[in-house]
């Protein structure tokens, strides 16, 4: 009976260290860190481009939030043949105080991912995605693809 005890014990402490995604949360909630990818493809051309490409596009999503009150923010940037988009949004009742500290805590986290084609950093109160290429193609008034780069598997 001891023995199926510590297995139980042993197990649900295992169980609980592999299910919180490394989640690291503040006192309000907002930077519990739900998911994070990254693309396990990585740039092998023009990587400081791209680099570069990575961080102008997550500096106007976060002039785009500090300057307009963006909740919701999309950016494109592109150094010489290397386009980066990027998206990010927080929830729609958090202060813009409490977004932008969500974003400086989800672009602290994202940069673990700069050497990948895209990546991806979901917290309670926002997310942060950026991805080579588009990420997702134009409509036609038909609402159909007219244009699609998604270079990504996720």
């Amino acid at each position: 009976m001891l023995q199926l005890k510590l297995m139980a014990l042993t197990l649900l402490t295992w169980w609980s260290s592999n299910n919180n995604h490394g989640a690291v949360a503040d006192s309000s909630g907002v930077t519990f860190l739900l998911n994070f990818n990254c693309n396990q493809v990585n740039v092998t051309i023009n990587v400081g481009t791209f680099f570069d490409s990575i961080k102008g596009s997550i500096s106007e999503l976060r002039a785009k939030v500090i300057n307009e009150s963006m909740h919701f923010a999309t950016a494109e940037e592109a150094r010489g043949e290397t386009l980066v988009y990027a998206m990010f949004q927080c929830r729609n009742y958090l202060s813009i105080n409490e977004c932008l500290a969500c974003f400086d805590t989800a672009e602290t986290q994202i940069q673990k991912c700069y050497a990948a084609k895209g990546a991806r950093v979901i917290y309670n109160g926002c997310f942060l995605r950026y991805i080579k290429g588009y990420l997702v193609g134009n409509c036609t008034p038909q609402n159909t693809v007219t244009k699609y780069r998604y270079n990504q598997v996720f």
